[in-house]
């Protein structure tokens, strides 16, 4: 086997090959028929032949589909890790969930409930600490509101989350004015 060959077989290209089929698979599910995904110029998945809204989101375990005929949605799944403690200074302004600040749980729904929104406005230049702002947070409902200040896409939106084993899912709806 030469060098291109062995690239070929990657297991990077395996993986993306294996995410793609499984979203096919499962965009069938949903629709009955096969469908083709496009994506726009910010990475955005579109379907073909359907006016309404889809959001992907994968790990290595998880891939999650979120589809809205009337809404603009988004969805984030992630796995809750000691990492999110460190990295909370990159996605959290510093007056955002004071209390949450040293549980890992708490943290990866709010990392995950900005992502579900970044996803949901489809723009990727937006940043979580300036543009992105936490608001009523309630972990016995869990749900949130988080509120864009992004000059393109102002507004809030409602995120509800799901705990599945060591993962958070979370997914983002736009309010309608």
């Amino acid at each position: 086997m030469n060098l291109r060959e062995a690239r070929q077989f990657s297991p990077v290209k395996e993986k993306r090959f294996v995410e793609k089929k499984s979203l096919k698979n499962l965009i069938y599910h949903i629709f009955g028929t096969h469908t083709e995904i496009n994506h726009n110029q910010y990475g955005k998945p579109l379907l073909v032949g359907h006016s309404g809204n889809i959001s992907v989101s994968h790990n290595t375990q998880w891939l999650v589909v979120l589809y809205s005929e009337n809404h603009a949605v988004g969805v984030d799944i992630e796995e809750v890790q000691d990492r999110i403690l460190r990295l909370q200074g990159k996605f959290l302004s510093e007056n955002e969930m004071p209390d949450y600040r040293s549980d890992k749980l708490a943290l990866t729904v709010a990392w995950c409930a900005k992502e579900s929104v970044l996803k949901c406005i489809g723009f990727r230049s937006i940043s979580f600490q300036k543009h992105l702002h936490i608001k009523n947070f309630d972990f016995v409902k869990k749900e949130l509101l988080v509120q864009s200040t992004w000059s393109e896409c102002k507004g809030m939106f409602d995120v509800r989350w799901i705990e599945e084993g060591n993962h958070i899912i979370a997914y983002a709806i736009q309010q309608q004015d």
